[in-house]
């Protein structure tokens, strides 16, 4: 009799719904492409169009200790960038659903008209040395720019470098939500350092 049960309840219909239980087991264990899920989470954001600052905070609690970190960028000792290796993996999630957003979203909207392009505005530049099919994005800040050839400079606020000459096509408007991220970088400098004397 426990046989029968059990093949009885296997052969009746879906409840609400024209996919069948054992379909809806198998999707949530093979949940629908990350890409297409990140671009379906984020695709109501509003889009950020003047702004020209990244929030950034340090909570008084962490100064005054020592932080385990990376140096990912250096000019000189007064000058050079880290990030702080507790954020290491919150910034390699939050830099894979950039990626699968705008490598997944093609609308026009996100697009930076010429005329809109300002110094300090807050963009999301795809990496010019990115493959095409596979583009590495990054949200940064416009130094410069040239209306003529129709390229930036720009500041890449998460990993402490720039770039120069970026063609303005390779720009994107940011979304809300990946303006307000805190930026996971730190500029730095060596402190109580002088020159050797001669």
């Amino acid at each position: 009799r426990r046989k029968s049960q059990a093949i009885i309840s296997q052969t009746k219909s879906c409840l609400k719904s024209s996919t069948c239980a054992t379909e809806q087991i198998l999707f949530c264990q093979n949940p629908i492409d990350s890409k297409l899920s990140t671009a379906l989470l984020y695709k109501n954001q509003p889009i950020v169009m003047n702004c020209f600052s990244y929030d950034f905070y340090f909570p008084d609690h962490l100064l005054q200790q020592t932080h385990e970190c990376m140096i990912i960028a250096a000019l000189n000792p007064h000058c050079f960038t880290v990030q702080l290796k507790q954020d290491a993996i919150e910034f390699d999630k939050f830099q894979r659903e950039i990626n699968d957003f705008y490598n997944t979203i093609d609308d026009k909207k996100y697009f930076i008209p010429v005329e809109q392009i300002q110094k300090n505005l807050c963009v999301i530049c795809a990496d010019p040395k990115s493959a095409d099919n596979d583009k590495i994005w990054n949200r940064s800040q416009i130094l410069d720019f040239d209306i003529n050839d129709q390229t930036v400079n720009l500041f890449y606020v998460d990993l402490g470098t720039w770039d120069e000459y970026v063609p303005i096509n390779r720009l994107r408007y940011l979304i809300d939500s990946f303006h307000h991220h805190l930026v996971f970088s730190l500029t730095c400098r060596l402190a109580h350092i002088s020159p050797i004397d001669d």
